[in-house]
């Protein structure tokens, strides 16, 4: 079977498996103290976003692969295959995460105490995914930087390590700072620290050189075109680690956000969502241009 027709098929397979779960009792974890017509509400409010954000991170990642097949023979062809295993990685870990998350709901109202372990098994897996993903992008980024000879000047990483260093150690101040620590992440604040948090600011530095770096080569590749799509492709990468970090920003806010009625919880939701998709259409646009000036 094509590579792109597995992807295809399996994407189908999570949706649906995920959509299955709504007929089932459940309890977002988030939302306790919403009735339980207003969470089925939130969560199917929810479906066909994520699905459709799904797919173009499927499509993304297939559409680059086969522009690296294509291109296999050069010198870039192995980065760029690298780039879209990386890509691939950080897709399968959205539906994945989701999936977590609806099982720990429904488990939740049998059982507490294995839904517990079920969300943190599933705040591990959702840390991990994107974790290995930016390693490939970040190989296969450094690698076509040098291939353009364009290592990063020192203005601009200085730049980007004070952005890194702002982020992060918000992120760290607001993570120890919630009032329900403890029920979010049902984890020490030093294990969370150590297991949780600090992977997640080194995937999120590893992300933002990526894009930088796949910037770089933008500037530097031969022919408008190839520099004006590696360029998109780069905002792509840039974008889908900020949607990274407003995600994570807002688990440490659970409390607040829960607590906003239903009209603002929505439009908070959807912001999260917006977020999320403006990554994953400018990769999959960047990864579909590269591949129609391949085929011409």
């Amino acid at each position: 079977m094509h590579y792109r027709s597995k992807l295809f098929w399996l994407y189908i397979a999570i949706t649906v498996a995920y959509v299955t779960t709504f007929l089932m009792p459940r309890t977002i974890s988030n939302l306790p103290s919403l009735p339980d017509g207003q969470q089925r509400l939130v969560g199917l409010a929810v479906v066909i976003p994520l699905a459709i954000i799904w797919f173009l991170a499927f499509y993304g990642s297939a559409t680059l692969h086969s522009y690296a097949k294509k291109i296999h023979d050069s010198e870039d062809g192995k980065q760029v295959a690298f780039l879209a295993t990386g890509l691939l990685i950080v897709a399968l870990g959205l539906p994945i995460g989701s999936m977590g998350t609806a099982i720990g709901n429904i488990v939740s109202t049998h059982n507490q105490e294995a839904a517990i372990v079920i969300r943190i098994v599933r705040n591990y897996v959702s840390m991990l995914f994107p974790l290995v993903g930016f390693l490939f992008i970040n190989h296969a980024a450094y690698g076509l930087s040098r291939i353009a000879r364009h290592r990063p000047r020192y203005r601009d990483s200085q730049m980007l390590i004070a952005v890194y260093v702002i982020v992060s150690t918000a992120y760290c101040y607001a993570a120890l700072s919630s009032p329900n620590i403890e029920t979010i992440y049902h984890l020490p604040p030093w294990l969370l620290m150590l297991t949780l948090v600090a992977p997640y600011l080194f995937t999120w530095y590893t992300g933002l050189l990526a894009a930088y770096e796949v910037r770089l080569y933008a500037k530097n590749v031969a022919g408008k075109l190839y520099r004006q799509s590696w360029n998109i492709l780069s905002l792509g990468l840039a974008a889908i680690v900020t949607a990274q970090i407003l995600l994570q920003y807002s688990v440490t806010f659970t409390v607040r956000i829960q607590s906003l009625q239903m009209v603002r919880l929505f439009v908070t939701i959807y912001v999260l969502l917006a977020a999320m998709s403006v990554g994953y259409v400018l990769v999959a646009a960047g990864a579909k241009r590269l591949k129609k000036i391949e085929e011409v």
